[in-house]
C-alpha cells in the first residue's frame, strides 16, 4: 500500500514539473512574439517604426498621440494612431479627443504615421477630414464674393469705384 502511494506521489510531481515547465515555455514564446517595447522619445520610434518592431509610443507636438507598432507586412508596417490630447490652439480638436486610426507605413521608413493622411483608415482620419471641409466650406462662405472677383480678374481701380458707387448710393436712399 506504501509502495502505491509513493508511486502516485511521484506521478502527481512528475505531472506538477511537466506542467510548471510547458507554462514557463509559453510565457516564453509570448513574450517574445507578442511583448511590445516602450519607447520614451522620437528617434527610439523611429528606429522601431524603420524595423516594424511592436512597439508603444506617446508623444507629439501641439497635439499628442498615442502609437502603437502592430503588423508587419512585405512592404509595409501598420501602425495604430490614437489622438491623447488635441491641439490646444484649435477648436473642435477636443472632439477627437480618443479616437483612432491605422496607417501603413513603408518599411525601412521613418517618419510620422499620420503625415501621409491617405495612407490612413478610420474614425478620426474620417473626423479630421470632416473638420477640414467644414473649415473650407465656412472660408469659401465667407470670401464668396472676393473669390468671384478674383476669379474673373475685375481690376482693382474698378473694385474700388464700385465700392464707392455702391456706398454712394445706400447714403443716398437712406436721406
Amino acid at each position: 500500500m506504501k509502495e502505491v502511494v509513493i508511486k502516485e506521489r511521484h506521478l502527481l510531481k512528475k505531472w506538477v514539473l511537466i506542467f510548471l515547465i510547458t507554462s514557463i515555455i509559453i510565457y516564453a514564446v509570448w513574450f517574445v512574439l507578442f511583448s511590445k517595447t516602450t519607447c520614451e522619445n522620437f528617434s527610439c520610434f523611429d528606429s522601431k517604426l524603420k524595423d516594424c518592431k511592436p512597439t508603444i509610443f506617446i508623444g507629439g507636438e501641439g497635439m499628442i498621440y498615442q502609437y502603437e507598432i502592430f503588423k508587419k507586412s512585405k512592404e509595409s508596417c501598420f501602425v495604430d494612431v490614437k489622438l491623447l490630447q488635441g491641439d490646444l490652439n484649435r477648436e473642435n480638436s477636443d472632439a477627437l479627443e480618443g479616437q483612432s486610426m491605422v496607417c501603413e507605413v513603408p518599411l525601412g521608413v521613418a517618419m510620422r504615421p499620420e503625415a501621409n493622411i491617405d495612407a490612413c483608415h478610420g474614425i478620426l482620419k474620417e473626423n479630421l477630414q470632416n473638420q477640414i471641409i467644414q473649415k473650407l466650406h465656412s472660408y469659401i462662405a465667407q470670401n464668396l464674393g472676393k473669390i468671384n472677383l478674383e476669379i474673373l480678374d475685375v481690376p482693382k481701380s474698378l473694385l474700388k469705384e464700385s465700392q464707392k458707387n455702391s456706398a454712394n448710393q445706400t447714403n443716398s436712399t437712406s436721406n
